[in-house]
């Protein structure tokens, strides 16, 4: 009996080294892909902290029918003019009043509003201004509130002069 327990015992024990091997290799793995996903989540959150967006100045221009708007680009990040497009929206309406939404396309409609590029180069960068046309009517309106909102959740909000 002496012999069989212990090539009993030899056998257990190999057979939990390879138990705890395979259990190793599964968590050390599995450590990995949350260390691929937490990095994933941070570089994002990290992006939208260094987007950072301003209102200058806008206007109504009456022969053409649109609102204009000059939108900084105050962060420290670019922006693809592509990513912008039907996924960014700009809320246009009275000073206290209920706003209209438009979004932002490269299409222009009664429905959306149209992205000037002044250097063409399809990147809103760091520094860089573009402007946005919005087809709102702003006649007899003394002030607007305006909103632009990115993709990435950021924001700049204004009032101007209708």
């Amino acid at each position: 009996m002496g012999e069989s327990t212990a090539i009993v015992h030899a056998i257990l024990t190999i057979v939990g080294v390879i138990m705890a091997s395979i259990f190793a290799a599964y968590i050390i793995s599995r450590m990995g892909y949350v260390n691929s996903v937490l990095s994933n989540v941070l570089n994002n959150k990290l992006q939208e902290l260094q987007t950072n967006i301003k209102i200058i100045t806008g206007f109504y221009n009456a022969s053409s029918g649109y609102y204009v708007i000059y939108v900084k680009n105050v962060g420290s990040t670019e922006i693809s003019e592509r990513d912008l497009y039907n996924r960014s929206e700009v809320y246009i309406g009275p000073y206290n009043g209920y706003p209209k939404m438009y979004l932002i396309s490269n299409v222009a409609s009664s429905k959306t509003a149209t992205l000037v590029d002044l250097n063409n180069d399809g990147v809103w960068s760091p520094g860089e201004t573009i402007i946005l046309k919005v087809p709102y009517n702003a006649t007899g309106i003394n002030a607007v509130e305006v909103k632009v909102v990115l993709p990435s959740g950021s924001y700049a909000e204004e009032v101007l002069p209708g």
